[in-house]
């Protein structure tokens, strides 16, 4: 059983989008989780944590800009990753995923002509999945803003879902972008 979780604004139109992602869907087992409000890092959250988190085997975390399928879905479960992102492309960034990682040393965003599947430093949370067993162990706050330090010394704030890597990293998980899995971004 699958948890789809949706950080939504207020004007989002929640019975809309569980009519397109029953038919999108089909039979696979699966329960919307959406939370709306101002502060996107608390409604996704709350959208995990929303009646539990027992009973599902993966957490789907959607934004509503993205476009998938069931095979999509299913492709991630198949990966068989703790946690693993589906590819779409970085918003005011062509030609990138919203991904990061290092090459060679090197860190920057992963190029929309990799194929197959990359380990990542982050990834944003438009359309990440994973394990029952992550979300347990990161407890209830799993999307955060957290403060990083560049080369140069100078401070920084991450958004919610970098700041979810960086915490999954502190508890000894890896992230994953599987670049054939490649989902609509609506930019």
């Amino acid at each position: 059983m699958i948890k789809i979780c949706l950080a939504a604004y207020h004007g989002f139109n929640e019975h809309k989008y569980a009519s397109w992602l029953y038919g999108v869907m089909g039979d696979m087992p699966h329960r919307l989780s959406v939370e709306k409000g101002a502060l996107v890092f608390m409604n996704r959250n709350r959208a995990f944590l929303k009646d539990g988190i027992d009973g599902y085997d993966y957490f789907l975390s959607v934004d509503t800009d993205i476009r998938f399928t069931a095979d999509h879905v299913k492709r991630l479960i198949d990966d068989d990753l703790d946690i693993v992102s589906g590819a779409y492309v970085f918003r005011g960034q062509p030609g990138y995923y919203c991904a990061n990682w290092q090459r060679d040393g090197v860190p920057g965003l992963v190029p929309t002509y990799m194929r197959g599947i990359a380990q990542v430093n982050t990834s944003g949370a438009g359309f990440l999945l994973m394990r029952q067993s992550v979300v347990s162990a990161l407890g209830p706050l799993l999307f955060r803003h957290e403060f990083v330090t560049d080369e140069n010394g100078n401070e920084d704030q991450t958004g919610e879902d970098s700041g979810f890597s960086i915490h999954a990293m502190r508890h000894g998980y890896k992230q994953f972008i599987d670049c054939d899995c490649v989902v609509g971004h609506l930019i």
